[in-house]
């Protein structure tokens, strides 16, 4: 029997857990490391689109809590106090285009789903480096006490603007990060 890939996803939040959801569905041996103790209550991204919702419903997650979002048809966006841009969305195949539920929420529930493939975020674990091989990568990775060397044949950066996986590999960021 073949073995399952290994994935290690660098980012709890919501990109990183989506990941997650959908690899280990497929069979893979996902972990999930994050940088910060617990689960952030700060809602930095709280509208979900449509095929998001779509994707989710696979695990379950979106019939147990689209009653509770608020379905989106107007988009705002500012910059700095300044107004770029007011559009009104249509409906999209029926459904509106997305709808606001806070992240911390989202993520909790996306967690819970995890769980069924026995996958947890490993919350308060750093990343420090990562080297590549003919057959993966091997991961520094540290709790600040203790580092670990966890081998995986894919290496996935959900860590957001300040990507300490981007910054290791001297990709550069191109957009703007907006701090909590």
């Amino acid at each position: 029997m073949a073995q399952s890939a290994r994935i290690l996803i660098v980012g709890g939040g919501a990109s990183g857990l989506a990941c997650a959801l959908s690899c280990a569905r497929l069979g893979a041996d996902v972990r999930i490391v994050e940088k910060k103790a617990s689960r952030t209550s700060v809602q930095k991204a709280t509208g979900v689109a449509q095929g998001v919702w779509h994707q989710l419903a696979d695990f379950g997650i979106t019939e147990k809590v689209i009653s509770q979002a608020i379905p989106m048809r107007r988009f705002v966006f500012h910059d700095d106090e300044k107004l770029v841009a007011d559009l009104r969305v249509p409906d999209v195949n029926g459904e509106p285009p997305a709808h606001l539920y806070p992240q911390a929420m989202l993520e909790q529930v996306m967690e819970e789903a995890l769980a069924a493939y026995g996958v947890q975020v490993e919350y308060g674990r750093v990343f420090v480096n990562v080297v590549e091989h003919a057959d993966g990568i091997e991961a520094t990775i540290s709790d600040g006490d203790e580092t670990e060397i966890i081998k995986a044949d894919w290496l996935v950066a959900a860590d957001g603007g300040k990507s300490a996986v981007r910054s290791f590999l001297n990709v550069p960021f191109v957009g703007r990060d907006y701090p909590e």
